[in-house]
């Protein structure tokens, strides 16, 4: 299946690997542009936990990415999802699935709203955390880190249960689990308190522009 992949940071890239060593052909969108430029017409190699070099599609065109896609992934930091779920309101069909991974700030909720308003309705899983863990290394390198085992994830639309798990765990297996509810899905999410309480214990690092683990 062609699978379009809305971030080029280290989960966008991981879940490209992940895809492409599978069989499917991702294709990446910058928000940007400008993380992309270094991905047009290379090798994107992957290490770590899963090892794989592979070629796929990479565009700052939303409608392009979304050309014959089967479904998408929303797989940017939660301060894009915004700018991301907007645009698709305008050019998601409806036949064309999406996985918010991870979700935060119930934005799986924002988009489904959004879609609403542009006359769309479309299945839309959320998930509490990445599939994976990653760090983007130097221009078309991403080091995979943690391939998990069990990631829970909510529909948000009640009509889209169960057959939304089956296409999701038919490209990424059974790691996907279904949550005891939707709100377990939202704060479930501690990267937001677990990075502030880090930044906290680190102004210096920070300020210093030290090279450190977050």
């Amino acid at each position: 299946m062609r699978i379009a992949i809305f971030g080029t940071g280290s989960i966008g890239l991981g879940y490209a690997a992940m895809l492409s060593k599978a069989g499917h052909d991702p294709v990446l969108f910058s928000l940007s542009g400008k993380s992309g430029k270094d991905l047009y017409g290379k090798t994107i190699k992957a290490s770590g936990g899963l090892e794989h070099s592979f070629t796929c599609d990479v565009t700052d065109d939303m409608q392009e990415a979304l050309t014959g896609a089967d479904a998408c992934i929303i797989a940017t930091t939660a301060n894009s999802h915004a700018s991301i779920m907007d645009q698709l309101a305008v050019h998601l069909d409806s036949t064309q699935r999406v996985l918010v991974s991870a979700e935060l700030s119930l934005s799986g909720d924002y988009l489904a709203a959004a879609l609403a308003k542009a006359g769309k309705t479309t299945s839309i899983l959320a998930l509490g955390t990445t599939i994976l863990t990653g760090r983007r290394k130097q221009s078309a390198e991403v080091n995979i880190g943690i391939l998990r085992k069990e990631c829970k994830a909510a529909i948000i639309l009640a009509d889209d249960h169960p057959t939304e798990f089956d296409f999701w765990r038919g490209l990424f297996g059974n790691v996907i689990q279904e949550a005891p509810s939707r709100l377990w899905v939202l704060f479930s999410n501690l990267n937001p308190t677990i990075h502030a309480g880090n930044a906290l214990c680190n102004f210096t690092r920070i300020e210093n522009g030290e090279d450190w683990s977050n």
